[in-house]
């Protein structure tokens, strides 16, 4: 079957265009690559984006329609109003009225796109509002395929790639033009002219690359799924560019950091809050009560999610059991452990911090319940949820499994091994479940066939019950170990003395038997043939037709009967059947065929037998062969009568006293036998006895290496933990110290939690405080009602504020503030005091300057009023002088006039000069009046 087009699946919304020409006008025309643009569009309005691309690319641009075979080096553009899926290397368009402002036509593309194509498949996320594309992302990474996103520099709107890029799961970040090259880089490795993949093509030089891998981490992934290894092989190989086997192999050499990367792209780290919806609802619906069917005890319900990721599955499944305790009442408490091989992982999900797009998985109820919103727009899980929960590092093949569980999931985990490490896995999960546990694997993941050690619960949605049976841990192979060491590896992987010594002893073993043990074959309890021993050819052929072991089919039909019947008499009786047969007569007769079945069992459980092939030779043959003639025969009779009388009375006697010699030997035999079967009786007790010992100190070893690792991730929990207190409280001791800050920090009880130093000063505090009621200590200044003031804040959540004033004067604004924790609870109040005294005191002298301006004022007043006062006097004054100047004045104008015009005669030139001024005057002053 040829192998399908790589697709790219483009994302962009707002200022997306110019990104998607600047992508398309540079896309290499022959990089063997589909390419779709999913862009958000107006559903109302018809698009022009496939005209305007079509104008600046490289390669035919074309709008979607429903069923159309996505080609190589082509593009196809969403059309308006439709959602878009990939089905069978098609397009599949739905059209549909979208709610304006609702976009997730991105994500849904890329989740097909993931399922349909695997690692065939390539995501790139360009300029956008939102956080479109951010799941599509995690789908793409998780089948193996590849990730890009536009850098914010050169990104209009860098919502989109920032959301994307958040998610860690995008290999490169470029601008579009640069995307367009390494896609071009890309399709020269994923077209399906390139041939097979990199392990294919040189399978010794992945070899050897896992082997330092192996060496370096502790981890063989070797016995992990061939194709996985490969894609993220060649995956490395792309982000180096190299096209070949061995040039990434001497990169690996050259750069053994390369080795970490590696190591990080192969474990499947893609997960998310109730994956699988419908298998969480009923794994509560349905699995719970099970679970909880028949169980003896009051003792903490116990779960283990194996390859946990970033810890969104183990949270989910703490939520979904402090809902069930809730629903059913029940007070039991919940151990939860959490396992994973990647520290940076595991550190991921101890935080417990996730980003606003969980709200897609999470129900606003369950994110009220068990988040707290960070004022980035992150969630962090509540306290009450993070102590349910203790996460560790843990290889699930190498590392003891912990013991008595109630619940294990371990979903989307086994489809990555190999069937060999499969079979490793399970029978562990089988020992560490209790008889009522439960086992829920992924969509498409299962416990084996018929022979499996689990049934099935719930076939649609993966859970599985352990059957009834011995509960037995395998043996751990320290080979697997993570924290197996190279020179450990290279030690262990030698054959040591021990082992050349119980070779040596297998091989005489087997030449022994082979020269003097008789030919025969071990049989199962359904009588088919599980080793053949020597050559049997004699008694044994294949038939024609179906190929069989069962040994009455190949046995030879001579025999067939014989065994038949001595197989039933030693499955029936449970001892040895003998069966000599008879010799035939005849030129084949002078030897038969004995056959013995041996029953025996291996271990407690299975039964075995073994069947064991010898010819005989009948007597009158040995007689003949001696020289002699047959008992009976004519020879025989004359030679008895040859003997003599005498000869005849000592054989006689000698016959005699051999019979007595024999007697004597039968009966120290039987004595000997019956002191033998006795000793025999209590070896087999005393065996018994030390193969229960050995079962019981075997069960309890797993118990305690069981208890060891589980008591081993606790330690490494509380590690963290109280590495985390104490940088936490350096951090606070630091920062109290040099605040100069009066802080104060009671409890829900108001007794004195901590405060700053500067308090000591302010409060009369001294650090014996601690743990005392505020009410006990002796303040420096005045505020009777201060734990009532206390009380109210802690009851109502408002702040409090307050100005007091020292035993010196000294005025202070006091603030309290309820104390939450991280989970936003109250437990308890902060005293902060602030230094006022300088603002209150200008506030004073404000006031006491605004008072004496008030003063100032009214003496101004009264001052003007006076001067009012006396200005009308002066102008009534003046008014009335005006009045007693006007007629004289005008007589004096009038006058001047008279004279000017002559009537008391010619005026001479100083006379003239004199009356000018004269009548300015007297008009002047007029004006004035």
């Amino acid at each position: 079957m040829p192998r399908p087009t790589p697709v790219v699946g483009i994302g962009a919304s707002a200022g997306g265009l110019d990104a998607s020409m600047r992508l398309v006008r540079t896309i290499a025309p022959d990089t063997g690559l589909a390419f779709v643009l999913i862009q958000h569009l107006d559903p109302t309005h018809a698009s022009m984006l496939s005209e305007i691309l079509g104008r600046n690319s490289t390669i035919p641009v074309t709008v979607a329609h429903d069923g159309i075979r996505l080609e190589p080096d082509r593009a196809y553009v969403i059309p308006p109003n439709a959602t878009m899926t990939v089905v069978d290397g098609h397009l599949r368009v739905a059209n549909g009225q979208r709610a304006r402002g609702v976009h997730t036509v991105i994500d849904a593309f890329l989740e097909s796109l993931a399922e349909a194509h695997g690692s065939d498949a390539v995501a790139v996320i360009l300029s956008g509002a939102g956080s479109d594309g951010a799941r599509g992302i995690a789908a793409i990474k998780e089948f193996g395929g590849l990730t890009l996103a536009q850098d914010s520099a050169s990104a209009e709107f860098p919502s989109m790639p920032d959301s994307a890029v958040a998610t860690g799961y995008i290999d490169f970040v470029l601008p579009p033009e640069r995307i367009a090259e390494k896609l071009a880089t890309i399709g020269r490795h994923l077209r399906p002219a390139a041939g097979s993949s990199v392990a294919e093509r040189d399978d010794a030089a992945a070899q050897m690359i896992l082997g330092m891998l192996h060496r370096r981490t502790g981890v063989d992934f070797r016995h992990y799924r061939r194709g996985t290894v490969q894609r993220r092989i060649l995956r490395r190989m792309m982000v180096h560019r190299a096209d070949t086997g061995e040039e990434y192999l001497a990169r690996v050499s050259a750069a053994p950091d390369e080795l970490d990367a590696l190591y990080r792209d192969l474990l499947i780290n893609v997960t998310r809050f109730f994956r699988d919806p419908e298998s969480f609802d009923a794994l509560q619906r349905t699995g719970f009560p099970e679970m909880m069917r028949n169980r003896s005890g009051n003792g903490p319900i116990r779960a283990w999610v194996a390859g946990c990721a970033g810890g969104e599955e183990a949270y989910s499944i703490a939520m979904l059991l402090l809902e069930f305790i809730e629903g059913a009442r029940l007070d039991l408490p919940i151990q939860l452990f959490a396992t994973d091989l990647s520290e940076p992982l595991i550190t991921k999900a101890r935080a417990g911090i996730y980003p606003a797009s969980i709200e897609a998985d999470v129900t606003a109820e369950r994110r009220r319940r068990f988040f707290v919103k960070e004022p980035t727009g992150d969630y962090r899980v509540t306290r009450a949820l993070r102590d349910v929960c203790v996460f560790a590092t843990q290889n699930l093949a190498a590392d003891p499994p912990f013991s008595q569980l109630d619940l294990i999931t371990c979903r989307n985990v086994l489809i990555y091994f190999e069937a060999p490490l499969q079979e490793r896995v399970i029978p562990t999960l089988h020992y560490a479940l209790r008889p009522n546990g439960l086992l829920m694997l992924g969509a498409a993941e299962s416990v084996g066939t018929g022979s499996s050690p689990f049934s099935v619960f719930d076939k649609r949605h993966r859970i599985f019950k352990p059957r009834a049976g011995p509960r037995r841990a395998p043996a751990f192979d320290p080979l697997l170990r993570r924290e197996a060491s190279a020179t450990q590896l290279t030690q262990l992987s030698a054959p040591t003395d021990l082992r050349r010594v119980d070779n040596v002893r297998r091989d005489a073993d087997r030449a022994v038997l082979d020269r003097f043990g008789p030919p025969g074959v071990v049989l199962n309890a359904r009588f088919e043939i599980v080793q053949f021993r020597g050559d049997t050819s004699a008694y044994l052929q294949h038939m024609a037709g179906t190929a069989s072991l069962e040994v009455l089919n190949l046995v030879r039909s001579t025999l067939a009967p014989r065994l038949r019947a001595a197989l039933e008499k030693a499955a029936s009786a449970g001892s040895t059947v003998e069966d000599t047969g008879t010799a035939r007569r005849g030129a084949a007769s002078e030897r038969g065929t004995s056959l013995t079945v041996v029953p025996f069992q291996s271990g407690r459980d299975e039964r075995f037998f073994l069947v064991l092939f010898e010819q005989v030779t009948p007597a009158p043959a040995i007689a003949e062969k001696q020289g002699q003639p047959a008992e009976g025969g004519r020879g025989a009779k004359k030679q008895v009568t040859a003997i003599q009388p005498g000869e005849a009375s000592a054989l006689r006697e000698e016959l005699a006293a051999a019979k007595r010699h024999l007697q004597d030997v039968v009966e120290q035999y039987e004595a000997a036998n019956e002191e033998l079967l006795a000793a025999n009786e209590e070896v087999q007790s005393s065996n018994e006895e030390l193969q229960s010992t050995n079962e019981e100190l075997e069960t309890t070893k797993e118990e305690v290496q069981s208890t060891n690792e589980e008591l081993t991730t606790l330690n490494e929990e509380m590690n963290h933990r109280n590495r985390e207190l104490a940088a936490i409280s350096a951090d606070l001791t630091n920062v109290f110290a040099s605040t100069h800050i009066p802080v104060v920090i009671v409890d829900a009880a108001l007794r004195v939690r901590r405060f700053t130093p500067v308090v000591e000063r302010l409060m009369r505090v001294i650090p014996s405080d601690v743990g005392r009621a505020l009410g006990d200590i002796r303040l420096r200044f005045s505020l009777p009602d201060l734990e009532e003031r206390v009380r109210a804040v802690v009851a109502t959540l408002a702040i409090g504020q307050e100005n007091v004033q020292d035993e010196q004067g000294r005025w202070w604004a006091l603030t309290i503030r309820p104390y939450l924790t991280v989970d936003r609870k109250v437990d308890g109040a902060l005293l902060v005091f602030s230094d006022v005294d300088a603002v209150t005191r200008s506030g004073q002298l404000s006031e006491q300057t605004s008072e004496s301006r008030r003063l100032l004022l009214i003496d101004a007043e009264a001052a003007r009023a006076e001067a009012a006062e006396a200005n009308l006097a002066k102008v009534s004054f003046l008014a009335n002088m005006s009045h007693d100047l006007r007629t004289p004045l005008n007589a004096i104008a009038g006058y001047a006039d008279l004279m000017e015009l002559g009537i008391h005669g010619p005026l001479t030139a100083e006379q003239a000069n004199d009356v000018g001024r004269i009548k300015r005057s007297a008009r002047h002053l007029l004006s004035l009046i």
